[in-house]
């Protein structure tokens, strides 16, 4: 399975970690433990099946808490370490800015917020992004038309920019086409959620809701709405998006609108460009052949975020043997 490959979880972990807290964070003695206390805080299977929230609610969140002490005691180990190595300069640059940030704090209280925030982090690129990049790909290859049209720009903009086009901020804004077929791919595969706080005491259906409370609300945009002149909602058409915008901009919730739009949108699209160029038209670019077809059935107990797919999407791939150009 290319997605089981390119998106396992065991490969997320370890770019997270390392990005976050160095390379040598990825050595088993630290991720091991890393893993196994992120699994345990992670919501993903939440958003999937709302039955397993009930474990964390009669618990009293035990679990959660001890996952976050569990992963508090890997992060200090691991900044100790580095510490012991030399100065602070010569430590990882991102857990450095987080211990910057936090050293107003007691030693306790920055440890376990400089936790809190690599842990979002890291869920924040886990959770949503690798699954929206999985979905892209995965609905690419059951569109051949789209994933020539995804490889010709990919194309064009390597010319313009050169080989290494990817690492340009520019170079991926240009791919405006992407854009588009990640948006679409999102459209089908999420309905997305909000959260809504409690400004002031107030009951709601014969609920008391004390002030400060967060409640999760689907959003009243259900993505599978569309105007007189649109294709179907079920087809796939990356077009859509941009008919849409001219129609109204809230008619379709992909990364969110206004104040609840999602702060890693801009990572999320430059990332899943990267990663399409580096399959579909790099040095290591490969030829791919879906086993499966679309639509992807999608299990009818998911609730807001990004989808996984019911079934296992596999993909035969080899080397490509030449560059692709159509």
């Amino acid at each position: 399975s290319l997605l089981g490959s390119v998106c396992d979880s065991e490969l997320i972990h370890r770019v997270g970690i390392t990005i976050w807290m160095g390379p040598r964070s990825a050595q088993s003695h630290y991720l091991d433990r890393y893993v196994a206390a992120f699994e345990s805080l992670d919501v993903e299977q939440g958003f999937q099946n709302l039955s397993t929230l009930f474990v964390t609610l009669i618990s009293k969140k035990y679990y959660e808490k001890k996952a976050l002490d569990d992963l508090e005691q890997v992060l200090r180990e691991l900044w100790e370490q580095q510490m012991s190595d030399g100065d602070e300069a010569e430590a990882d640059p991102n857990l450095s800015s987080l211990h910057e940030m936090y050293k107003h704090l007691p030693d306790d209280k920055r440890m376990r917020q400089v936790t809190i925030d690599v842990f979002q982090f890291h869920l924040a690129s886990q959770a949503n992004t690798y699954a929206s990049l999985s979905w892209t790909l995965s609905i690419l290859l059951t569109h051949k038309e789209h994933l020539n049209h995804v490889i010709t720009e990919l194309n064009t903009v390597a010319e313009a920019y050169g080989p290494d086009f990817m690492y340009s901020v520019e170079a991926l804004d240009q791919l405006t086409f992407i854009e588009s077929v990640v948006q679409e791919s999102l459209r089908i595969a999420q309905q997305s959620i909000t959260l809504r706080k409690v400004m002031r005491p107030c009951r709601f259906l014969g609920k008391a809701l004390p002030e400060g409370l967060y409640i999760a609300t689907l959003l009243s945009v259900t993505n599978s709405e569309v105007g007189d002149n649109e294709p179907p909602a079920e087809q796939f058409d990356p077009d859509r998006t941009s008919m849409a915008r001219q129609a109204s901009q809230y008619s379709i919730s992909t990364f969110g609108h206004g104040f609840h739009a999602c702060p890693g949108q801009r990572f999320a699209m430059a990332l899943t460009k990267v990663v399409l160029a580096q399959l579909l038209v790099g040095k290591h670019s490969l030829d791919m052949a879906a086993l499966f077809s679309f639509p992807i059935s999608i299990p009818e107990s998911t609730v807001g975020a990004v989808a996984r797919a019911l079934h296992p999407c596999v993909v035969n791939y080899t080397k490509a043997t030449q560059k692709k150009d159509v």
